[in-house]
């Protein structure tokens, strides 16, 4: 595939063209591939001649397993407009709130979930489009000596060793994974609600893992004294400094 990124604009138009998912399966990560220039160093970033596609099926077709005319097919008719089952948080006419969980801590309308040392490690939006709230990631990957080595920018992917990761994706239940390097991190919606579980994460050399009913830094558990609470319209959800090692909810 292109080694080139798209303009931003462009990125955005595909991603609505493909109603936010990928135009095989629905999975909201995504990478915006020219299926002309298949084997070409250059792009003229033609929006007819490019997809929105997930990294797996992307994969996929740059091995053959999935045709040009297949992929053309989708792109006139992408799995979110024909399915039911996409990545979407539910509208309601009385409140249309994104709600996230981490550990046994709640969100409301708080898109900066985990900051550290004023960088955000996790955030979440929603955006607005044909009558569906999608759901946008921004996600930063690192590893245990500090290199970031993948990135999720407004639901667009990019990674070191591209095939070193599984994305997998299945009926609101995201999954990215790294077993070389012990990274997991899984992203559900249940009840309208999001439900974040990581782990094998760092930043500055310190470990980050969130489960349904913990939050954990350096191993130790953090946010206690927000735990089994709702929080709603803060700047920030939880927060960290890793010079002293203190995680604290602003």
């Amino acid at each position: 595939m292109t080694s080139k990124i798209p303009p931003l604009q462009i990125q955005q138009q595909l991603s609505k063209e493909a109603n936010y998912g990928c135009i095989v399966c629905g999975c909201p990560v995504l990478e915006f591939i020219d299926i002309v220039n298949k084997t070409s160093q250059i792009s003229a970033f033609l929006p007819e001649n490019m997809i929105a596609i997930c990294p797996t099926d992307q994969i996929k077709y740059a091995d053959g397993l999935i045709s040009e005319s297949s992929l053309r097919n989708a792109k006139i008719n992408p799995y979110n407009k024909v399915h039911e089952d996409a990545f979407t948080m539910k509208q309601h006419h009385e409140v249309n709130d994104l709600i996230v969980k981490v550990g046994k801590c709640t969100f409301v309308n708080t898109s900066r979930i985990l900051v550290v040392d004023d960088f955000d490690i996790i955030s979440i939006k929603k955006e607005e489009y044909a009558g569906k709230s999608y759901i946008l990631l921004d996600i930063n990957f690192f590893n245990k000596i500090n290199n970031l080595i993948a990135i999720v920018f407004q639901n667009y992917w990019s990674a070191e060793k591209s095939r070193e990761w599984q994305i997998n994706y299945k009926s609101k239940h995201l999954i990215i994974q790294n077993s070389k390097q012990n990274i997991i991190f899984e992203l559900m919606i249940q009840d309208n609600e999001i439900i974040i579980n990581v782990d094998g994460i760092f930043y500055n050399g310190c470990p980050i893992k969130i489960t349904n009913d913990q939050i954990l830094f350096d191993n130790q558990e953090i946010a206690l004294d927000i735990k089994g609470t709702i929080l709603k319209n803060y700047e920030i959800g939880v927060t960290a400094e890793t010079l002293n090692k203190g995680w604290n909810n602003v």
